[in-house]
């Protein structure tokens, strides 16, 4: 129990996520801070899961799936995912350029 409390008070303190018009930028970790800058044309699929708990209180993931892997914004509000999720899928398809 006191694992995962310190687990998740970490966690908070240290994930953030920061979006403009060309570009995600996710930052985390405890010991080593990792940040990944990505740009909207090169993701290659948007999903939106709810767990049973996220179900019941309007929060969902949003993963986005790269070349790189994926990448995942937990625990944010159901229609924020849901606008952000539109969003990214009109930048990925209105994009011209070249993903490469």
């Amino acid at each position: 129990m006191a694992y995962a409390t310190l687990k998740n008070y970490l966690f908070q303190r240290y994930f953030r996520f920061s979006f403009n018009t060309d570009c995600i930028q996710v930052k985390n970790g405890f010991w080593i801070l990792k940040t990944r800058i990505v740009q909207w044309k090169t993701i290659q699929c948007v999903e939106v899961f709810q767990g049973f708990y996220q179900q019941h209180h309007d929060y969902a993931d949003l993963v986005f799936y790269t070349a790189g892997g994926k990448i995942v914004l937990p625990y944010i509000k159901l229609a924020e995912a849901r606008l952000l999720e539109t969003y990214v899928l009109y930048k990925v398809e209105s994009s011209t350029e070249d993903w490469m």
